[in-house]
């Protein structure tokens, strides 16, 4: 497992800084953002993922999902997007450790080329009033604009789960 770990460390450090990123290129825009560790009925996590042509967002409880939709986009919104993205100031910094902390959340925002190639993959983790990871920039702001892509987004967090 620690294997494991240092290799996604060494991958996400090993991809490129957004100040010298051809934004042209990229063809997919992945958001995640991993809920705390609460009880199933309360957990919920989401993944929005958009392109050119389609939003697809899923909400899970502890990765069994429980909603999913598809929404048509369109390659000018697509391109607005990479312009707010631009605007955030999203880029990877050095890498900032939990020191132990546990029971956070987490956003994820992988930028990701037509060969599925990430330019840029990066990840905050909110613990204790803290921030960790690898993430800067405004990323409320843009986790804000990438919720209201999805405007379903709350009635599928609300779906009740049974598992």
């Amino acid at each position: 497992m620690r294997i494991l770990a240092a290799f996604l460390v060494m991958f996400i450090l090993s991809c490129s800084n957004s100040k010298d990123m051809d934004y042209s290129k990229i063809t997919k825009v992945v958001y995640h953002f991993e809920d705390s560790s609460t009880p199933p009925a309360y957990h919920r996590s989401y993944t929005i993922t958009v392109t050119a042509e389609n939003i697809h967002t899923e909400v899970d409880v502890y990765g069994d999902v429980i909603a999913t939709n598809d929404t048509e986009f369109t390659a000018e919104k697509f391109k607005s997007l990479l312009d707010d993205i631009k605007e955030a100031n999203i880029e990877k910094k050095a890498q900032k450790d939990d020191d132990g902390c546990t029971g956070g959340t987490a956003d994820y925002l992988e930028l990701l080329d037509n060969s599925g190639h990430p330019q840029l993959n990066v990840y905050r983790y909110k613990c204790g009033g803290e921030d960790y990871g690898n993430l800067k920039g405004d990323i409320n702001k843009l986790k804000g604009l990438i919720k209201s892509l999805e405007p379903q987004l709350q009635e599928m967090i609300d779906q009740e789960y049974d598992g």
